[in-house]
C-alpha cells in the first residue's frame, strides 16, 4: 500500500531506542537528523510570518530575538511562544492596518522576553483558577503529567483523565475545568487541543517539554513531587525490612519525616502505584 509512516523524535532520546529489539536497526535504515537552523534561517522564520500578518518588525527587536534564541534548538518552541505573545501584545495596542507601526522592543519586554514569557503566560492561566481547591487540583495534575528522568531531564507522562481525578481526589468536572483553562486557544499548555471534547477516557498530556524547563512554579512542583516519591520509597523499603524481620519500627527523625509526609501530601494508592505497590503496607507500618 502507498502508505508511509514518519516518526519524529528528539535526538537526545536516540540512545533509549536500544531497549527495543529491532528498533535501532529500523532507525538506521531511514534515519534523518534535522540539522540546526542557521541564523539566516531563524531570521526568515521570524520575519516571514510577521510580513504575512501585515506588520513589520524593528531591526533592533529582530536582532534581540536572534541573540536570545542562540544556537540551541531546544529554544525554538520558546521563541515560537514568545513571538505569539509579542504579536498579541502588539495587536492589543495597534488596531489594523498594522503597517503604520513596527513591532518593537516594548512589545517584547511587556510579555517577559523569551526568558520569562512562557512562565508569565502559565502564571496568567494559574491566576484564573478561582479557588484554592482548583489550584490544588492544578498542582496535582501537573505533578502527575511530569516526570524527571534518571538524567534529570523532564519527560512527559500522559495520563487518562479518570486517573487524574483519582490522583487529585477531585470530580471529573473539576479536573476538566482546570484543563480547559490551560488548553485555551492561544495557550495550549495541555493536550488534546481545545476542539476535542474531554471525557474520563481522554489522555491528557503536557504539550511540550519546554514548559517543564521554564515555568518556575512547575519546576518547584516537580521538586516537591520528587521529594515526596523519595520519602515514600524509603518508607516502602523500611516496611519491607520490618515485615521480613530484618528491621525495626521507625524512630525520630525518620518517624517524624514519614509522619510529616503522610499529613502534607494526602497520598493515595493510585499515586503510590506509580512508584511502588506497597502503599497499604507502608501506611500500616
Amino acid at each position: 500500500l502507498p502508505i508511509y509512516v514518519v516518526f519524529t523524535m528528539r535526538s537526545d532520546f536516540l540512545g533509549d531506542c536500544t531497549e527495543f529489539r529491532g528498533l535501532p536497526e529500523a532507525i538506521n535504515e531511514g534515519q534523518y537528523l534535522v540539522p540546526r537552523m542557521t541564523r539566516e534561517e531563524r531570521r526568515d522564520a521570524i520575519v516571514g510570518p510577521v510580513g504575512v500578518g501585515g506588520a513589520r518588525i524593528s531591526p533592533r527587536l529582530l536582532n534581540q530575538l536572534l541573540n536570545d534564541v542562540g544556537d540551541n534548538p531546544d529554544q525554538l518552541p520558546i521563541l515560537q511562544h514568545a513571538l505569539m505573545r509579542t504579536w498579541n501584545a502588539f495587536k492589543k495596542d495597534n488596531p489594523e492596518p498594522y503597517s503604520e507601526k513596527e513591532i518593537d522592543l516594548n512589545d517584547y519586554f511587556e510579555i517577559g522576553t523569551m526568558e520569562h514569557a512562557l512562565s508569565q503566560h502559565a502564571e496568567e492561566a494559574y491566576a484564573e483558577l478561582g479557588t484554592p481547591e482548583l489550584k490544588q487540583i492544578c498542582e496535582s495534575i501537573f505533578r502527575a503529567l511530569t516526570e524527571r528522568g534518571t538524567d534529570s531531564r523532564g519527560v512527559r507522562r500522559p495520563s487518562r483523565l479518570s486517573e487524574l481525578c483519582m490522583l487529585s481526589n477531585a470530580k471529573p468536572e473539576q479536573v476538566i475545568q482546570v484543563i480547559e483553562i490551560f488548553r485555551k486557544k492561544g495557550r495550549g499548555f495541555l493536550m488534546p487541543p481545545v476542539e476535542f471534547t474531554l471525557t474520563e477516557d481522554s489522555i491528557i498530556d503536557i504539550s511540550h517539554e519546554s514548559i517543564m524547563r521554564v515555568w518556575e512554579r512547575l519546576i518547584l512542583w516537580i521538586e516537591v513531587e520528587n521529594q515526596s516519591a523519595s520519602t515514600y520509597l524509603r518508607l516502602c523499603e523500611a516496611a519491607e525490612l520490618y515485615e521480613a524481620g530484618k528491621g525495626g519500627l521507625l524512630r525520630d527523625p525518620e518517624l517524624q519525616v514519614a509522619w510529616n509526609w503522610k499529613k502534607e501530601n494526602s497520598a493515595n494508592a493510585v499515586w503510590a502505584s506509580r512508584y511502588n505497590d506497597l502503599f497499604d503496607t507502608s501506611i500500616l507500618y
